[in-house]
């Protein structure tokens, strides 16, 4: 073989190994909707009924992260995440790396936490994690809370000022969550996948208004069972 041909096959194998990397880093942005538009915290909203209402807040933890590819095998990502439209409802990034290049067809999850997760306490744990939080945690319930949704709403006066939250917690609220996605990780490039989350049908149910007021007791099971089902309802993926 002349040193030329070497040269040249070798180029060619390389760049053919490039080209073909086997893993891609990946960003999943959450964005958060009302509608057809991102949400915006403070602005005034309509019920079906013609209630006017404020969302001031929108969080949730997720756990067991993973994608499934085409042929159903599991890409794992991450074992908790929190989203927080607090800092962006037009998007929350949460990033990795070393995903595999594939073709995956569904993104899932669990909104909550697992339950050898929830049975821990916010002292077991570094003020860095998200988890050390006492604000998210039901001393009372040995629960954390998976959910905080709040606002405000007219209680009839023509004034947006009485308070609403739904918080939801307790291990038999891990609620899973499947999004179609039908998307590619290209291997060695950073690669986008964007999912948005419409609140407008969390203040719906069956074809009704739902009632805004102060859930935040894990003894009323049903209001928060309905409400979290919502949630993992509300996830649609989307171009970008």
């Amino acid at each position: 073989m002349s040193k030329l041909l070497f040269i040249l096959l070798t180029s060619v194998l390389f760049f053919s190994s490039c080209n073909n990397a086997k893993t891609g880093d990946l960003n999943i942005v959450f964005q958060a909707n009302y509608g057809d538009e991102v949400l915006e915290f403070g602005k005034t909203y309509n019920q079906l009924d013609g209630t006017a209402f404020t969302i001031l807040r929108s969080d949730f933890f997720m756990s067991d992260v993973r994608m499934i590819k085409d042929d159903g095998t599991e890409e794992f990502l991450s074992d908790l995440e929190q989203i927080d439209f607090d800092s962006s409802t037009g998007g929350i990034k949460v990033s990795f790396e070393d995903v595999d290049a594939a073709n995956y067809e569904s993104i899932q999850f669990s909104i909550g936490l697992l339950p050898d997760v929830n049975a821990t306490q916010p002292s077991d744990y570094d003020a860095a994690s998200s988890l050390a939080n006492a604000g998210y945690y039901w001393s009372a319930w040995d629960s954390y809370i998976f959910t905080k949704t709040e606002g405000r709403v007219d209680d009839g006066t023509g004034s947006i000022t009485t308070g609403w939250i739904f918080h939801t917690g307790k291990d038999e609220l891990l609620t899973d969550v499947i999004i179609n996605v039908d998307r590619s990780v290209k291997g060695d490039e950073l690669n986008e996948f964007r999912i948005v989350m419409d609140h407008k049908g969390l203040f719906e149910e069956n074809g009704e208004a739902v009632e805004l007021g102060i859930n935040h007791d894990p003894s009323n099971i049903g209001k928060l069972a309905s409400f979290i089902d919502r949630i993992a309802d509300s996830f649609t993926a989307v171009s970008k």
